[in-house]
């Protein structure tokens, strides 16, 4: 049990996602605990909040966690049905105006609104939890020193 003015910084990877996680401590009568997560991440607050009871007995601690994935949680879904439309309208106009169809390629199909869409995937917080715990055990030992 502690209770002390301080600061602590942990950092944990497992090659696809990097969490940072620092902690701040000011000395109060009671234990009030500020949690700034990533929205995924709300899932383990619980757990976060837990260890930082069994470690801390009293004073104000704020929490900053940080994830940063290496490669981007976008996905592209292509819309193969609507490319065709685009493409049977496209060359309707060309046989109506005398121009080759040929000249319609691919480039112009995909750059049309809707064919290609970008979503963002969903993070799993509880898939994340092994790095996020060791992100914040390095954070409490230094907040500990």
């Amino acid at each position: 049990m502690h209770s002390m003015t301080g600061y602590g910084r942990g950092e944990a990877t497992n090659g696809t996602v990097t969490v940072v996680i620092e902690l701040k401590t000011v000395n109060n009568r009671h234990r009030d605990i500020q949690m700034r997560l990533p929205r995924p991440y709300s899932v383990i607050e619980p757990r976060l909040q837990t260890q930082i009871k069994q470690s801390i007995a009293r004073g104000r601690v704020e929490v900053f966690v940080r994830r940063q994935a290496t490669e981007s949680g976008y996905h592209i879904v292509p819309d193969p049905h609507l490319a065709e439309r685009y493409l049977k309208a496209a060359n309707d106009v060309a046989k109506r105006l005398a121009r080759p169809t040929e000249e319609i390629g691919m480039t112009w199909v995909l750059s049309q609104p809707g064919v290609l869409n970008t979503i963002e995937g969903e993070t799993d917080g509880m898939a994340d939890w092994d790095i996020v715990q060791t992100a914040f055990e390095l954070a409490m030992e230094g907040l500990l020193d």
